[in-house]
């Protein structure tokens, strides 16, 4: 995430207000190396203090990653980059070829032995019950989007309200599916 906003006093040094010039260079920088902006400068992302949009340029990027490094089977790793470096021994080839010979090389092996977290949407959270809880979610989400832009009591007396039916609806839930959670495990494991 970057703030292009340019007005933030701590980022500049002593008696040095203004940062149009490096600030145009570093997102014509950030263009060039495939950043894009999530919103448009003109749309703000949220509103400030005092009501006033304070526009924050963001920069997308996307994790490669599959596996975390520690989990990477070093030895396995090792003998694939032995493998693939080994055919490529000419002397001729540039040093921007080599460069990205090794750069495939490494992440093809190492998104290889990336494990992928099946998920199993019927043993995730199985007291969820989208019927009852959905609607009440946005109505409690819409009610906090609107105590924070007017900041008004009845507002907050309406999102307060929300948050109660909806921490009721859940211990509900819960309650109710522990007791058949129970009920079928019947007496002998009690």
């Amino acid at each position: 995430m970057m703030d292009s906003n340019l007005h933030h006093p701590l980022w500049n040094p002593n008696k040095y207000t203004r940062t149009h010039s490096q600030a145009r260079e570093l997102i014509k920088i950030c263009g060039k190396k495939g950043f894009h902006l999530i919103f448009p400068k003109h749309i703000p992302t949220f509103l400030g203090e005092l009501k006033s949009p304070c526009l924050i340029l963001k920069c997308a990027f996307k994790k490669n990653l599959s596996i975390q490094p520690k989990n990477l089977d070093r030895k396995q790793f090792l003998e694939t980059l032995q493998q693939k470096l080994g055919q490529n021994t000419d002397p001729a080839t540039s040093v921007e070829c080599t460069t990205q010979d090794l750069m495939a090389a490494v992440t093809e092996d190492y998104n290889s032995q990336g494990k992928w977290v099946t998920t199993n949407p019927a043993r995730s959270k199985a007291w969820w019950n989208k019927e009852q809880l959905n609607n009440l979610v946005s109505l409690r989400n819409k009610a906090r989007r609107n105590m924070l832009k007017d900041q008004n009591n009845k507002a907050q007396k309406e999102y307060h309200h929300y948050q109660q039916l909806f921490k009721q609806k859940i211990w509900e839930l819960k309650s109710s599916h522990w007791r058949k959670f129970l009920a079928k495990r019947g007496p002998e494991h009690a």
